[in-house]
This record gives structure tokens, sequence and C-alpha cells, in this order.
């Protein structure tokens, strides 16, 4: 069965290190400069810690073709109170479970 990408789709995304780190490097900012304790009503970040090959979820915004394996721009669904804007991601149509999927890729989710 062939599997396009659109717009409004819940799809699968396994972090990579340096995407991780980065999630993370902004939530200890946050912490760090007491913003998160104050209740000034500024967003920050906060939430577990995102770990690299962690899968999330993903909402789809936009897409780079109409064809199985094409590229989108998503919103990471991340386990904390912000998202991460994964842009121009492919597909890893190889991926048969989250365990072989690559890191930075997107998958659809198994049928139940």
């Amino acid at each position: 069965m062939v599997h396009v990408p659109s717009v409004g789709r819940i799809v699968r995304f396994k972090l990579d290190a340096d995407t991780a780190s980065r999630i993370n490097k902004r939530r200890m900012d946050a912490t760090k400069s007491g913003i998160a304790r104050e209740n000034s009503g500024t967003q920050v970040h906060v939430g577990n810690a995102a770990e690299a090959e962690h899968v999330y979820p993903m909402l789809i915004v936009c897409t780079w073709g109409e064809t199985e394996g094409s590229a989108v721009n998503g919103q990471v669904f991340l386990d904390g109170n912000d998202t991460y804007w994964a842009t121009s991601v492919w597909q890893d149509i190889a991926a048969t479970s989250d365990n072989n999927l690559q890191p930075n890729h997107w998958r659809f989710p198994a049928a139940v």
C-alpha cells in the first residue's frame, strides 16, 4: 500500500542527537534565566529531556511532493509545553517499525 504525505496527518518522527541537544539547550536556558519560575506569561520551553533516537508524534503542516517518500515540514510534539519545527525531513519508506526508523526522518504509524 502506498502512503502519500498530506497536511494534517500525524506521523512518527525520530530525533537525532543534534536536534535533541538543541531542544534541551533552549529548555535549560529558560530554567537558568529564571524565566521558567516567574509567572509573567512569557512562553518558555520546559518539559522532560528530549532524547536522541526517541520517536515523537509529528503533525505534517507542509508537503514537498505528492509521492511516497516525499519531504515534509511538521510540528513535532515533545514531552513538554513546546514543539520542534522539523523542516524538509524525508520519509523513511524502508522503516517497518520505530526501531529501524532513521533519525531525523518520519514514517506513517502502523495500522491498528
